[in-house]
């Protein structure tokens, strides 16, 4: 007893192979995608030589940071790359400061943080905030 006709059948057939190409085209997109993820630099080592951009972001109940150094690609080509980060979530005390203390108290733990880099640059250290009075 044949359950499908041959018009069902066809139908199926074609979603079949739709899948197939869908299947093969992310197949070759991921493939695509390791190429460039495995090229591309993520993080890079520290060098005090290098020019140092501190972004500081403030949450609810955290606070990150985030150290950026200049790469030269191609010449005359500049690109930040993050080298290190740095969070922590806010401790009970700290949750009841006011906006601005609370940015300035994160500025002041990213310094203590990374002191032992910092005390070696070359450069001014950049630190980019999104508060405007700081």
């Amino acid at each position: 007893m044949n359950l499908f006709s041959n018009a069902k059948k066809r139908w199926i057939f074609k979603e079949q192979i739709k899948w197939i190409e869908l299947i093969n085209s992310a197949w070759n997109t991921f493939q695509k995608l390791k190429v460039i993820f495995a090229q591309n630099i993520v993080f890079q080592h520290f060098n005090s030589a290098k020019v140092i951009k501190l972004k500081m972001n403030v949450f609810e109940f955290a606070e990150r940071t985030m150290m950026f150094q200049q790469i030269n690609i191609i010449l005359k080509n500049l690109h930040w790359h993050s080298v290190i980060i740095w969070s922590r979530k806010w401790q009970l005390i700290e949750w009841n400061y006011d906006v601005h203390d609370q940015k300035m108290l994160m500025i002041i733990e990213s310094m203590n943080h990374w002191r032992h880099y910092l005390e070696e640059t070359w450069h001014e250290i950049k630190i980019i905030n999104n508060h405007a009075n700081l």
